[in-house]
């Protein structure tokens, strides 16, 4: 019984040495859709804007540090809640208008 025992031992790692060479462990491509949502972490400070309060007039916005509060899940491969957000540059333009979009460079 020992023996038998000992073979099924090896037919099992066997399995295991061929499943893992056939399915080798490289990235995937996967198109990356979705949206995510930063706010300020706690303690970071407030946002702030070029001329005190926000009006008509505004034309940037100042952010301090910042992080994921949620994801969408085609995301969270790469991108989770909780994790810090560092802008190529905390200072952002406002467009006018209102819903105006604005790209904004993660580093």
């Amino acid at each position: 019984m020992r023996k038998v025992s000992m073979y099924l031992v090896g037919i099992g790692v066997a399995a295991i040495a061929a499943l893992a060479a056939s399915h080798p462990a490289s990235a995937v491509p996967i198109a990356a859709h979705g949206s995510f949502t930063i706010v300020p972490a706690v303690g970071a400070g407030t946002v702030t804007v070029n001329i005190g309060n926000i009006t008509l007039g505004t034309t940037s916005k100042t952010e301090p540090d910042l992080v994921v509060q949620s994801a969408t899940p085609n995301l969270t491969l790469a991108i989770n809640p909780g994790d810090s957000v560092t802008l190529s540059n905390t200072t952002l333009p406002v467009p006018p208008g209102t819903a105006a979009p604005i790209a904004v460079n993660f580093r």
